[in-house]
This record gives structure tokens, C-alpha cells and sequence, in this order.
């Protein structure tokens, strides 16, 4: 996630999607759920 917001050009936005409430990630981590909670 720090390589891709280093990347992005000083007037970029960044805009993330997603369902708080779907289905849990098969492989480890929870993406959305952390940057929520950020």
C-alpha cells in the first residue's frame, strides 16, 4: 500500500471501494477493514 500512495502524482486522489460487510478475506489480512479503522 506505501509503494502505491509513494507513486501517485502530488494531485492524485486515491479512491478505495469496497463492502464493510461482505465476506471475510480467504488468505490472511483485511484490507478494508484496516483502512476503516484508520
Amino acid at each position: 500500500m506505501s509503494k502505491l500512495i509513494d507513486a501517485l502524482h502530488k494531485d492524485s486522489r486515491l479512491i478505495l471501494l469496497g463492502d464493510r460487510d461482505q465476506l471475510a478475506s480467504v488468505e490472511t489480512g483485511a484490507v478494508l477493514a484496516d483502512c476503516i479503522r484508520a
